[in-house]
């Protein structure tokens, strides 16, 4: 019940994902240390496998989770970077969302949110990059 509540409390919060091109890609990315060295979120995602929408188009995406108490106080925000690049000689589409999240007290619950987007037919390569206003990440590609 608490995790529900705390999901229903984050969920205004979220944007939506925009689209956005490689270079401002690349600008948000010179906000993450690339030393392997440095500080990782503790996250885990999963993909969220194409499924066809009440319009009749492919939806894919993915949902990830985070040990709230890594953001204790107020002022944190999170930036996720998504790329994803259809099979073949297409160009890759980017996309960008950014999340506000609210003063949190010390807790040992668990946020979640996630973010979704269209697909054709055919297979695709999915790059998916988290990362703080601390400079920590989490990644994954599927």
């Amino acid at each position: 019940m608490r995790y529900v509540l705390l999901v229903l409390m984050l969920s205004p919060l979220i944007g939506a994902q925009t689209l956005t091109t490689a270079e401002q890609i690349r600008g948000a990315l010179a906000q993450v240390p690339a030393d392997e060295t440095d500080p990782w979120l503790d996250c885990a995602v999963g993909p969220i496998k194409p499924v066809l929408s009440f319009r009749l188009r492919l939806q894919a995406g993915y949902v990830f989770r985070f040990p709230l108490g890594q953001f204790a106080g107020p002022g944190h925000s999170l930036t996720v970077l998504t790329t994803v690049t259809p099979e073949g000689s297409r160009k890759p589409v980017h996309l960008i969302d950014r999340l506000a999240l609210p003063a949190i007290p010390r807790t040992d619950m668990d946020g979640e949110s996630g973010g979704g987007f269209f697909v054709g037919e055919g297979r695709y390569q999915v790059n998916w990059l988290l990362f703080d206003d601390q400079g920590r990440k989490c990644m994954k590609s599927w």
